[in-house]
Order: structure tokens, then C-alpha cells, then sequence
């Protein structure tokens, strides 16, 4: 199952990732088409955020974590295996 060690990021750097994460879905995807996850690992501003991270934990298991946290705050929602915005201003 999950052989990643369990990391601890502090609420700063959980707050920083999931606004890059979301500028990022915003600029990409927008509204209309959306973007893959896979997409959003290879944008820059993503890989900047995740470097400043702890390192054990696969970079796709922090991103991921960060999608489920806005998903949850109810600012992005995942509609035919694409990730966008629920609203422009969300």
C-alpha cells in the first residue's frame, strides 16, 4: 500500500502549495477545459513550490493532497478526469 514515510509540512507550506496549485488549475485549465493532474507536475511554479517541501514523499502524493484539500474547500471540482475551477474568483 502507501510506502511513503509520512511527512509533517507545517500550515504555511500547505497554505503555499494549494494557492500555487490553484493559481496554476486557474491559468491552465480554467473553467472551460480543466487540466490533469499529470499536467500540473510538470508546471513550473508547481515544481518551485514543491521543492521548498520536505523530501521523502513522491511529489504526486503532495500535489495530490493539495487537490483533495481544494476540493474540499470547495474552490476546484474534478469533472471527466479534469480538474477546474468552480468559479473564475474561486
Amino acid at each position: 500500500r502507501n510506502r511513503s514515510p509520512a511527512v509533517t509540512i507545517t500550515n504555511e507550506q500547505r497554505s503555499a502549495l494549494d494557492e500555487v496549485v490553484l493559481m496554476t488549475i486557474r491559468a491552465v485549465g480554467g473553467t472551460v477545459a480543466g487540466v490533469r493532474a499529470g499536467e500540473l507536475l510538470g508546471e513550473i511554479g508547481i515544481d518551485r513550490a514543491l521543492k521548498k517541501l520536505p523530501e521523502p514523499k513522491p511529489d504526486y502524493r503532495y500535489l495530490g493532497e493539495s487537490l483533495q484539500r481544494l476540493k474540499q474547500a470547495g474552490k476546484i471540482r474534478l469533472i471527466r478526469g479534469r480538474w477546474r475551477t468552480v468559479s473564475p474568483t474561486a
